[in-house]
């Protein structure tokens, strides 16, 4: 799994350079695999609370902060960030990229195009499929 993971980083990583020679592929290709890894990690949490009622996600109790701004700095903190972190500290921190560049192939940048439209379009098609399933309730 992790193999796969590096694989779609090598792929990103390669096709941002290929790209945009000047520009900070390490700040995009970040974003990039955030909102992508924090796209499935939010649907698997829904998933699992929705179907198995056992499994139950945390709320950050921000008494300091009130309405969408505490669930938009609840969502960051614990969607987001361990994203982030996943992806600096597997693949930013120290050269690491340039290890995996060496070690796996480049897939013309196709690998990560399909892991970003699957990661970002999979929760708009599984809304839309609860919905009808639900009458859009």
């Amino acid at each position: 799994m992790l193999g796969l993971y590096f694989a779609i980083w090598n792929d990103l990583i390669t096709r941002l350079k290929m790209v945009r020679p000047e520009a900070n592929w390490k700040v995009s290709g970040t974003v990039f695999m955030t909102l992508s890894m924090s796209a499935n990690l939010a649907v698997l949490i829904v998933s699992l609370t929705r179907y198995f009622p056992i499994v139950r996600t945390y709320e950050l109790k921000l008494p300091f902060l009130d309405g969408y701004f505490k669930e938009v700095v609840s969502f960051l903190i614990t969607i987001v960030l361990p994203c982030f972190l996943l992806n600096y500290f597997l693949v930013l921190k120290n050269p690491r990229f340039n290890k995996i560049q060496e070690k796996i192939r480049f897939y013309g940048g196709k690998l990560f195009a399909a892991y970003f439209a699957f990661s970002i379009l999979f929760p708009f098609v599984l809304a839309v499929i609860y919905g009808i399933r639900n009458g859009f309730k």
